[in-house]
C-alpha cells in the first residue's frame, strides 16, 4: 500500500472514488470519469478539463468540539465545485445549462448524503488514511460521524481566468458557471498520541 494520505486529504479522495465509481445498485457512485473529477487547491478545474468537472477540496480548516478520553474530536468539511463551460450556449439559452448544473448538484448531494446510511466515505477515508477504529491510543482513531450536507452556493459565472485561459483566442472557450456544495459534520476521533 502506498503511503497514507493525511486525513483531510483522504476524506476529499473518498468523495472523488465516489463520485467516479460505476453507477450500480450495490455500490452507487456517478460513473465520472477521471479526467471529469479530482482533488484541487481551490475549486477551480485543471487547464485542460472539458465541458464539465467536479472538484473537490477544502479550506483546510477544522475545529474542535470537545476532548475525552479516547482524544480530540475534531470536524471536516468538504467543498464540491461543480464547473460547466456556456461557450457553446448563446447567453439568452444560458436557462439550459443552469438547469443541467442543478440536475448534477443535485446527483452529488443525493450521493453524498448516503454516507449517513452506511459511512462508505468515512470508511474509505479511514482507509486511504491508514486509521484504525480500534481502542489504541497510540494510533490515530478515524472518521465516527458521517459527512451531511450544509448547503449549495449562488451560481456564478466565470470568464477565462476560471479555465486557466492563456490568449484572447482562448476566450471563447473559456466562459462557465459554477456551483460549490458543502458538507460538514464529518467527525474524527484524534488520538492524543498520534496524527
Amino acid at each position: 500500500m502506498s503511503e497514507p494520505l493525511q486525513p483531510q486529504a483522504a476524506l476529499e479522495q473518498a468523495v472523488v472514488n465516489l463520485l467516479i465509481r460505476p453507477v450500480e445498485v450495490s455500490k452507487p457512485g456517478l460513473g465520472l470519469a477521471e479526467a471529469e473529477c479530482g482533488r484541487t487547491y481551490d475549486g477551480q478545474p485543471p487547464p485542460r478539463c472539458g465541458d464539465v468537472y467536479y472538484a473537490v477540496w477544502s479550506k483546510s480548516g477544522r475545529h474542535s468540539v470537545q476532548r475525552h478520553a479516547s482524544g480530540i474530536e475534531e470536524v471536516f468539511t468538504v467543498l464540491v465545485t461543480i464547473t460547466l463551460r456556456t461557450a457553446r450556449y448563446p447567453f439568452d439559452r444560458w436557462l439550459l445549462p443552469r438547469d443541467d448544473l442543478e440536475r448534477r448538484a443535485n446527483a452529488v448531494v443525493n450521493l453524498v448524503a448516503t454516507d449517513a446510511l452506511d459511512y462508505r466515505i468515512s470508511r474509505e477515508a479511514d482507509r486511504l488514511a491508514g486509521l484504525d477504529h480500534g481502542k489504541s491510543l497510540t494510533r490515530p482513531i478515524g472518521f465516527v460521524e458521517a459527512l451531511n450536507y450544509e448547503d449549495m452556493s449562488d451560481i456564478e459565472e466565470v470568464g477565462p481566468s476560471w479555465f486557466h485561459a492563456e490568449s484572447e483566442s482562448d476566450v471563447s472557450e473559456a466562459v462557465g458557471i459554477t456551483q460549490m456544495l458543502r458538507f460538514g459534520g464529518n467527525k474524527r476521533i484524534r488520538s492524543l498520541f498520534g496524527v
